[in-house]
């Protein structure tokens, strides 16, 4: 909420949506003066898919972002995402994603020795790794579309949807040029983090030439392979292998 009312653009709603658990009624209060909020919720948890459909069936913007409670949009995040969605040459438009493993609302003076999630758009490449962090993501509201996140997935439900918004809906990405919000990685009681261990962004696979690393879904299909394989030995020798994996 602090970071939706630090936004330059302005000229939105704000839709929360409480997916069981604590009540959150008064931190809402406490943002009314400076945010149009709703606030949506159900008793019992019904999972991430299930709230953010029901948030998106009560969005009256012409625009969408999604902001889970565990990440921060930087100030400009959504001016960002206006100016190039303006020109109507893309549906949907994300910034890089900064992945922090301790909580920062702001850049660091020197944000490059941290990982980012910020691949080109490659329709390809999405086919075979989820490449886009959905708290990056601004789209032209899928209300006139079929597309929404599937309630019967545990996981990878924020893949499903951005390949459902490219082959089903037709949408169009664009990349940003800037890092726009920020992707905690932590685990914190009530975060969404605490859901499931997720992994770390989509890796680059490490170069062989000691050239530039190997990009694109076919180095990425190598490469996965190959970590596949080191996972597979550890089960098989019976080593400690991450939940997630």
């Amino acid at each position: 909420m602090r970071s939706l009312a630090r936004q330059t653009y302005r000229h939105f709603e704000v839709i929360v949506v409480r997916d069981g658990g604590t009540p959150v009624d008064q931190v809402v209060t406490g943002w009314q003066h400076e945010l149009p909020i709703t606030l949506l919720g159900t008793d019992q948890p019904l999972r991430v898919s299930h709230a953010r459909n029901l948030a998106l069936s009560h969005a009256r913007g012409e625009h969408v972002a999604l902001l889970d409670d565990d990440d921060v949009f930087l100030p400009h995040h959504l001016a960002d995402a206006a100016d190039a969605l303006r020109d109507g040459q893309a549906d949907a438009v994300y910034g890089q994603a900064l992945v922090s493993h301790t909580w920062i609302e702001a850049l660091p003076r020197t944000p490059h020795g941290l990982p980012r999630k910020d691949c080109p758009f490659d329709a390809v490449f999405l086919a075979v790794a989820n490449t886009i962090h959905t708290g990056s993501l601004v789209i032209r509201n899928p209300a006139s579309t079929p597309v929404r996140f599937d309630e019967t997935m545990t996981h990878c439900g924020d893949w499903d949807f951005l390949l459902a918004l490219h082959h089903t809906a037709g949408y169009r990405f664009n990349r940003l040029n800037t890092i726009t919000c920020i992707y905690h990685q932590l685990p914190r009681p009530g975060a969404v983090t605490s859901a499931a261990p997720r992994p770390s962004p989509v890796p680059r696979p490490p170069s062989t030439s000691g050239g530039p690393p190997r990009t694109g879904a076919k180095a990425y299909r190598e490469w996965f392979r190959e970590f596949d394989d080191r996972i597979d030995a550890r089960v098989v020798g019976d080593l400690p292998v991450a939940p997630h994996l």
